[in-house]
């Protein structure tokens, strides 16, 4: 553990012991006291990883933070951005990332990418947000609580709007004294999730829904969403594929299969509406038999290249396969970030 003193160290004492700082957390704490992640005194029993970025402002504001952290009776690592071991960030239920200011973005070529490795593989490793604190689910030790502590002018970053997007709170600090208006605690306090954590839970929520089809991991995610998207030019030949090749004239670039991932599963040719009854039903049926063999034929690749992979249990052998390879594609795409 990184010792914490130096620089900002006598500040930041000087600011909380004004504003009754560390006797606020406590009262928090003790709320929740039956919780598995919290003592018998109702202290945080969780330790945290307290990450900085490149510059000294942001360094000793990072000290400032873990200095708090410890007056709350939380244990806090230190470590600059260089230096944050990936295999081990699966160790710390909560990541504190101190985010440095634009002109240090400029000074250091690196730091906004560093930053979005740093959030991908904390996430990789603690996919779920806060609300696995809740004392009333036995998984609290998987909790992965990602705070950000950024300057406003940060905020044109791609890293750091990313690393904001994949947050559970997110506080606005340039100086030590900004401190005195953020509440790293706040996050863990009994009731409803606050509004910053609403993507963390929707998040947590579509892993859950990929975690049916056996994918796990955001590189499982990518790689099925991959395979995919490769799948939808197969039936693009339509000589080899009459039968898949854009049959909805006015959907034109959608073969069978890009229609069902595209949601346009009541999508019909016009000319079924001219033929008459026993000859409309025929053709009805051949289109959706078209549509479920490119669905099966999918399915069935993926189960045999990614052997992780396979159709939720409770939904095998029901109907509605369209549906169920539409509604897992939308949520690759959200967890992807791909439109």
């Amino acid at each position: 553990m990184t010792e914490i003193d130096g620089v900002g160290a006598e500040r930041v004492q000087r600011c909380s012991t004004g504003n009754g700082d560390a006797e606020q957390g406590s009262a928090i704490a003790g709320k929740r006291a039956d919780a598995a992640w919290l003592t018998t005194a109702g202290d945080l029993a969780v330790p945290w990883l307290i990450v900085y970025g490149h510059g000294p402002k942001c360094e000793e504001l990072g000290r400032a933070i873990a200095l708090r952290c410890q007056m709350h009776s939380a244990r806090p690592r230190l470590l600059p951005i260089d230096e944050v071991p990936s295999e081990d960030l699966g160790l710390f239920p909560s990541l504190v990332l101190v985010v440095p200011t634009a002109a240090a973005f400029r000074q250091f070529r690196t730091t906004d990418r560093k930053i979005t490795e740093l959030v991908q593989a904390y996430r990789l490793r603690r996919p779920s947000g806060r609300q696995l604190l809740n004392p009333r689910t036995k998984r609290w030790y998987a909790a992965g609580v990602l705070q950000v502590v950024h300057p406003g002018d940060a905020l044109t970053q791609p890293g750091v709007r990313f690393a904001v997007e994949n947050a559970c709170a997110t506080h606005k600090a340039a100086e030590i004294e900004d401190l005195d208006t953020v509440d790293l605690f706040e996050v863990y306090r009994p009731g409803a999730l606050p509004k910053t954590d609403q993507l963390a839970s929707s998040l947590d929520y579509l892993w859950v829904q990929l975690s049916l089809w056996g994918i796990t991991t955001p590189d499982q995610a990518h790689e099925i969403k991959e395979f995919i998207d490769q799948r939808r030019l197969l039936y693009e030949d339509p000589k080899k594929y009459k039968a898949m090749y854009r049959p909805v004239p006015q959907l034109p670039g959608m073969n069978h299969l890009v229609l069902v991932l595209e949601g346009e599963l009541d999508a019909r040719p016009p000319m079924l509406r001219t033929l008459p009854e026993p000859e409309r039903i025929r053709a009805e049926t051949s289109f959706v038999e078209s549509s479920a063999r490119a669905v099966r034929d999918l399915v069935n690749e993926l189960n045999d290249k990614f052997p992780y992979f396979a159709r939720p249990l409770h939904r095998e052998g029901r109907k509605g396969s369209r549906k169920d390879l539409h509604n897992l594609y939308r949520v690759l795409r959200a967890i992807t970030g791909n439109s």
